[in-house]
């Protein structure tokens, strides 16, 4: 829904919105699984724009693919203007868009389903 949302408001094509699914990965791959920190503070840094643009191509595959099918046109708000802005500034945006997602994925959504299936807690078992 926040893709559709961010389609609608900044009339995003399929080039903008693989940015913006790149910064979004960023959020998983540097706070929350933290894959991406660990390869570019370990020996292995080299290898950094390649777990980079693996991230970014997994989820461009579900947030952006889908308009290579569709005419993201139909998607825009007629009435404003277009603006051109960098691929950093769609890195950007998909980065602070994603944080609230993963928040209420982690803190809302994750413990009531728990809950609500009566799950057990994650953990190693020993």
């Amino acid at each position: 829904m926040v893709s559709y949302v961010v389609i609608r408001k900044w009339r995003l094509s399929f080039r903008e919105m693989f940015f913006v699914a790149g910064g979004k990965s960023l959020t998983e791959g540097l706070i929350f699984t933290g894959v991406l920190t660990a390869i570019l503070f370990s020996p292995q840094f080299l290898l950094t724009p390649i777990v980079l643009g693996y991230y970014a191509l997994a989820y461009s595959s579900f947030i952006a693919l889908p308009l290579l099918f569709i005419d993201e046109a139909l998607l825009w708000q007629n009435d404003r203007p277009t603006r051109q802005h960098s691929s950093a500034y769609f890195w950007a945006l998909g980065f602070i868009l994603a944080i609230p997602i993963r928040l209420f994925w982690g803190l809302v959504y994750s413990p009531l389903v728990t809950r609500f299936f009566d799950l057990p807690a994650n953990g190693v078992a020993g």
